[in-house]
């Protein structure tokens, strides 16, 4: 498969994006400009990208070509970290002018930290619908069978590893292996 890894730049700004496609330049440009489009409609996601065809004063180059023999998807590692490689490259030769918002590759922790930040937001949105939707649910209110304390129910977990609790688990399993109760 070959890929080509490109430089989309702005005349004016001097903002660059790096990015890698298996189309042909044009292609990709074309692509880069209808996916803008479609996000001004209100459908798509962002990309930094959009920064430079905003200008409508924008070239697209390639940086370097490559043919990567017995894979299949654009998607697999080896093409990521050259395309990594590429971002890398543009943010410390321009710096902030780099407008990949995006890295192509990190490792699953980074991926996992990256998509929190990117989604905290929604996720702190969902976490408080959920919790007005079960409220009683979740603040229901129940006896503990070990050792008598009244708990919410969503607190068991910690409830569970409290020295109380603990201590009279340990007494009932005495209890039980005395065959007193």
């Amino acid at each position: 498969m070959r890929i080509i890894f490109y430089k989309l730049f702005c005349r004016k700004t001097g903002l660059v994006y790096a990015g890698k496609t298996k189309l042909t330049l044009q292609e990709r440009l074309d692509s880069h400009i209808q996916n803008y489009n479609t996000f001004l409609d209100g459908r798509g996601d962002i990309c930094g990208s959009f920064r430079i065809i905003e200008q409508e004063d924008y070239d697209i180059i390639d940086i370097k070509s490559l043919e990567f023999a017995n894979i299949e998807d654009d998607r697999h590692i080896d093409i990521r970290i050259h395309e990594q490689l590429c971002i890398t490259m543009l943010r410390e030769d321009h710096g902030e002018l780099c407008c990949n918002i995006k890295n192509a590759y990190t490792n699953m922790k980074e991926y996992q930290q990256e998509w929190y930040i990117e989604n905290a937001e929604r996720i702190k949105e969902h976490s408080k619908e959920y919790y007005n939707e079960n409220a009683d649910r979740i603040n229901q209110k129940i006896v503990c069978d070990i050792c008598g304390t009244e708990i919410s129910k969503r607190h068991t977990p910690t409830h569970n590893k409290t020295d109380k609790h603990k201590q009279n688990k340990l007494k009932l399993k005495k209890l039980i292996e005395n065959n007193i109760l």
